[in-house]
């Protein structure tokens, strides 16, 4: 059994980078608010979902993720917000949801889930460390 961290970056919880004018046109021709939004994190560099420990096991797997929602501001938040469709993307104001399920490999049984939202970056890295060990503790307490 192995626990393996990964990388994640919760730094950067803004999205502050405008579209370039000719694709906005297009986006514009377009209506859709999510697409939009894509596109305003692609342009930033930016990902919804980063998921931060594997689990190497031949009878347990793990999913753990944090699913982040970017606010806007600078050059960015300007820009969107003058595009109707896109006010509650610009309302929005940065949050971080902790998601982790431990369950079995044979039968994708669930054995233990925990979800969590905060706007505390500092909350992240503790409940990760927490995850981290619990993950090792399930894997001995089910062994039997």
């Amino acid at each position: 059994m192995e626990t393996q961290r990964l990388k994640i970056n919760v730094e950067k919880c803004y999205i502050d980078k405008a579209i370039d004018g000719e694709t906005i046109t297009k986006v514009l021709a377009n209506s859709q608010p999510n697409t939009t939004h894509q596109l305003y994190m692609m342009v930033n560099d930016l990902k919804s979902l980063q998921y931060f420990l594997e689990l190497t096991h031949d009878d347990f797997a793990i999913s753990a993720y944090i699913k982040t929602q970017y606010g806007y501001c600078g050059a960015a938040k300007r820009q969107a917000e003058v595009i109707s469709f896109m006010k509650e993307h610009v309302k929005q104001r940065p949050k971080f949801e902790l998601k982790y399920r431990f369950y079995t490999r044979v039968g994708n049984k669930e054995l233990f889930s925990f979800n969590h939202e905060t706007t505390c970056k500092n909350q992240i890295y503790k409940l990760i460390d927490r995850l981290e060990q619990k993950t090792e503790e399930l894997c001995k307490t089910n062994m039997s």
